[in-house]
């Protein structure tokens, strides 16, 4: 994932499963820091883990959503991509 603004930890970012099932990637967190690059793995995100666990089917439309919860900073959605691994 790839967004660029000024204070990210203004950002919430939740991606959505085909079949409506939300797990939280970034919560507010970061504070003043420029922009938002990261990976995420089910290793490493609790929220990504309990997908896979429950088995969410991979097939569909699957949706990032991003929130700015500051009404003074401007940012843009630069990239985003599932890569699903072993």
């Amino acid at each position: 994932m790839d967004i660029t603004h000024t204070w990210q930890g203004d950002l919430s970012v939740t991606l959505e499963t085909p079949g409506g099932v939300s797990a939280s990637l970034h919560q507010l967190t970061g504070g003043s820091t420029d922009n938002l690059k990261a990976t995420y793995s089910a290793s490493d995100t609790d929220s990504l883990a309990a997908l896979v666990d429950a088995g969410v089917p991979i097939q569909g439309i699957w949706t990032l959503r991003v929130s700015d919860h500051a009404s003074a900073d401007v940012g843009k959605l630069n990239a985003w991509e599932i890569v699903l691994g072993s």
